[in-house]
């Protein structure tokens, strides 16, 4: 990859908890990956950091950050060089995994805390991630997916900082133009 692809590309962070999605989601949008291949994905160590460019040809440098506890807290001691003039910011969250919906949100608070300083305030975009076809027509999951929208929605309205939330699996089509 060149110097000049590097800085004429945006940056754009895609992180959650360990084990929510991220880097089968940024496989399956560079279609590298196929439904069948998941199964056999290593959780990311650190941040991997990759080019990626949408449908409009806007040139993105992902990075798809590891989830793991240890890790979280390497990105908050050095949130100057992980954290800085991000464009789009991608947070995935596991609709199978309720349990960690608080932890989920509770590291969702302290991203934004030191995202928000950044100006411009990039876009935040929500993956409910893990909402497979079969779950589409489930009324547990549909309250579930209300319940954390809402949630989420209820902490972030003084911030004044817009979300943008859709419902994500490996298995269906993503549609790059949903990131931008």
């Amino acid at each position: 990859m060149s110097e000049d692809s590097v800085d004429s590309a945006q940056k754009m962070i895609i992180i959650g908890l360990d084990n929510a999605g991220k880097t089968t989601i940024l496989k399956t949008l560079k279609q590298e990956l196929t439904p069948k291949m998941f199964a056999n994905m290593k959780p990311t160590t650190g941040v991997n950091i990759e080019e990626f460019t949408a449908v409009d040809g806007t040139k993105f440098m992902v990075w798809d950050f590891g989830g793991q506890l240890s890790f979280r807290e390497e990105y908050f001691r050095r949130k100057d060089y992980y954290f800085s003039k991000i464009s789009k910011l991608i947070y995935v969250i596991d609709i199978q995994d309720p349990d960690r919906f608080d932890e989920s949100i509770t590291y969702l608070l302290n991203i934004t805390g030191v995202v928000k300083l950044q100006k411009p305030i990039p876009n935040f975009i929500i993956f409910v991630h893990k909402y497979d076809p079969e779950l589409l027509s489930s009324e547990k999951y549909e309250n579930l997916f209300n319940q954390l929208t809402g949630k989420i929605k209820t902490i972030f309205k003084p911030l004044n900082i817009p979300l943008k939330f859709f419902k994500t699996s490996v298995y269906t089509i993503f549609q790059k133009f949903q990131i931008l």
